[in-house]
């Protein structure tokens, strides 16, 4: 049999869950709402709500009578399917309101029904629906990280350093790592200590006083294209 390239494990009743997976993780409450605690912050996942997990992220998960289904991705297998490209998948529909997770749900019921039901064609069918999830993931879920993907912080402001020429704005960013605004704004200033806005004039600043052509002017435009709404 050929190597499965996801298994699951179903979580039932009390769960006191703490996990840190080496593989990609995609948690799926199907039940009563559970308490999370991911990212030094506490939130509630309701009834269908979907949560990732990146490699080595921490998480701990509370209910007293829950229903969790946890897909593992095996992260080499997953990167393989991006090209090799180093992606950090960011998927949380207890913070982000998007028509996205409606066919990510369908893809994992029909993975279950499929794993259930069985059949002389079970593995192929799985292998479908592998892609599809890795295509969809990849399609409306991923945040392409530079080589060695770091903490959250050094996340966040690569990611400024990168396009701070752009007109880069709370929302621009926030959609980047697929958070609402308001809560990346709370996770920035959280991780870095700074505001959005803040970092990103620290860092325009920085780049006009370097002495590339034309570098100096374009980052000094840059300033006055910003207006800082006082809450980034």
């Amino acid at each position: 049999m050929a190597h499965r390239p996801f298994h699951l494990m179903v979580y039932r009743g009390k769960i006191a869950l703490e996990e840190q997976s080496a593989d990609f993780m995609l948690l799926w409450n199907l039940n009563e709402p559970v308490q999370v605690c991911s990212d030094n912050e506490t939130f509630e996942m309701k009834k269908d709500d979907l949560l990732s997990l990146n490699p080595y992220e921490n998480c701990t998960v509370q209910a007293e009578n829950g229903l969790l289904v946890a897909f593992l991705l095996d992260d080499a297998q997953l990167r393989d399917c991006f090209g090799g490209k180093n992606y950090c998948i960011r998927c949380s529909s207890a913070h982000v309101v998007s028509d996205n997770y409606a066919p990510l749900r369908r893809l994992l019921g029909q993975m279950l029904r499929i794993l259930a039901e069985g059949g002389a064609y079970q593995e192929a069918e799985l292998g479908r629906l592998y892609y599809e999830l890795a295509l969809l993931l990849m399609q409306h879920f991923t945040v392409e990280m530079p080589s060695g993907t770091g903490t959250r912080a050094e996340q966040f402001t690569r990611y400024i350093e990168e396009h701070h020429n752009e007109e880069l704005s709370l929302q621009q960013i926030s959609e980047a790592f697929h958070m609402a605004p308001q809560y990346f704004s709370r996770q920035f200033r959280k991780q870095t200590g700074q505001t959005f806005y803040h970092s990103l004039i620290a860092v325009r600043l920085r780049q006009s006083h370097r002495p590339a052509a034309g570098a100096h002017h374009q980052g000094v435009r840059g300033l006055h294209r910003l207006q800082d709404p006082g809450s980034g």
